[in-house]
């Protein structure tokens, strides 16, 4: 099975396929470099993205990967703090310290004033479940749980992604 959307690039309009569904690979933006905006909604098949997937996008701006099945983002796809656009409302985020970077993201940035569009900070926990259905933005970084080893591990990571 393939998945396709749409890329438009000033008034080029390319279609971008994916051979699985379940996930985007590496490369498939590879022939789009000047790509400014980047909107991969309501694909619930969609639950991962492969790294690299959007290497080589310096002009990216605008993001939108709202209604999905991602359960977690990692930091290094995207510039994410360079974005003046940014949507990842209504996945099924696994909030727990491997989302670090987007938690300290919400709470810095302000995606929610775009053409009058609802506020992109919204972000709610699927799991785990003493987190379900609360806003990502609005936990402390107690309920994230760094504290633990395998998480202490995940943060020191993300950390090191930011300052390189």
């Amino acid at each position: 099975m393939t998945s396709c959307f749409i890329v438009f690039e000033a008034f080029v309009q390319d279609v971008v396929c994916f051979r699985q569904p379940s996930e985007i690979e590496k490369g498939v933006f590879a022939d789009n470099s000047d790509l400014k905006i980047i909107v991969i909604n309501h694909n619930k098949e969609l639950k991962h993205v492969q790294d690299g997937a959007f290497d080589n996008l310096p002009n990216v701006q605008h993001v939108s990967f709202r209604g999905n099945s991602f359960e977690t983002l990692q930091y290094g796809l995207l510039p994410w703090s360079d974005l003046v656009f940014l949507d990842v409302r209504d996945n099924p985020f696994v909030c727990d310290c491997s989302l670090f970077w987007l938690w300290k993201l919400l709470k810095t940035k302000n995606f929610s004033s775009f053409e009058g569009q609802d506020d992109m900070t919204q972000v709610f926990c699927f799991n785990p479940l003493e987190l379900k259905d609360r806003a990502l933005g609005k936990l402390s970084f107690d309920d994230l749980d760094c504290y633990s080893l395998e998480s202490i591990h995940q943060l020191i990571i993300v950390l090191v992604s930011i300052v390189l």
